[in-house]
């Protein structure tokens, strides 16, 4: 689980142009999403995002153990 599954981001569908909102614990949850506009459904790179987001995760835990060795 990441920080940041509860937050929200903002997508645009390729078909028609639909703006949306949507949690991206969610995204990572199932990749595919249908829009609200057309149907259409958008395919998000699930893996993808989870790398990134791991890889985001394990840079601020990295920051936060930095930041503790200073105080000492």
């Amino acid at each position: 689980m990441s920080i940041f599954d509860d937050k929200i981001i903002q997508l645009t569908c390729p078909q028609c142009g639909h703006q949306f909102d949507e949690r991206i614990g969610r995204l990572k949850d199932d990749p595919s999403i249908p829009c609200a506009g057309c149907g259409a459904t958008i395919q998000i790179e699930a893996e993808r995002l989870r790398q990134g987001l791991e890889s985001v995760d394990k840079q601020l835990a990295d920051f936060k153990r930095s930041l503790r060795n200073l105080s000492k």
